[in-house]
């Protein structure tokens, strides 16, 4: 069953190489980061994975809370639905 995942701080390290796994599945990919350039790096690599699904990039820095607030105002409209954070 394909879940929409939601992967913070998936520019690189951890984040990036669990985005990789996971997008090889097919899942819907919710990738995060604060720096709009590394973010559009890090899609363009998911999106090259095979097997990937649909992937979607949203920036944010987790530690202001109206980013937070507008992260999440941005998913709850773009999805039906959150499987995996």
């Amino acid at each position: 069953m394909k879940k929409t995942i939601l992967i913070t701080g998936s520019t690189d390290g951890i984040g990036l190489a669990t985005a990789k796994r996971i997008a090889a599945q097919g899942h819907i990919i919710l990738l995060h980061g604060r720096n709009r350039s590394k973010i559009g790096e890090a899609e363009k690599t998911i999106r090259s994975v095979e097997g990937s699904g649909t992937v979607k990039s949203y920036i944010a820095d987790l530690a202001k809370i109206e980013d937070v607030e507008r992260l999440c105002d941005e998913i709850v409209n773009d999805h039906d639905q959150l499987d995996v954070l």
